[in-house]
């Protein structure tokens, strides 16, 4: 599992700097295992784009990312009322 979650922060070293040198400003990465989801939410409203990138598991979005867009959901339908 180690291994495999090195990888995944290499893919997205590589697609940030990817991001970067086609002059996109202001890339952040976020590990969702690794920090307060509270505040990984209140970062998405930041920005006015966001990409999403998860493993799939027991063919589903992986747990932590669907507790993730759970939370998105439930504040941007608060926001709208």
């Amino acid at each position: 599992m180690l291994q495999f979650m090195a990888i995944l922060h290499i893919f997205a070293e590589q697609f940030a700097e990817m991001l970067r040198n086609k002059g996109v400003d202001n890339v952040v990465i976020t590990d969702l295992s690794r920090c307060d989801i509270a505040e990984a939410v209140e970062d998405a409203f930041r920005y006015d784009r966001m990409v999403l990138a998860a493993a799939s598991y027991d063919a589903g979005v992986f747990p932590i990312m669907q507790d993730f867009l759970h939370h998105l959901q439930a504040k941007h339908s608060r926001t709208e009322q």
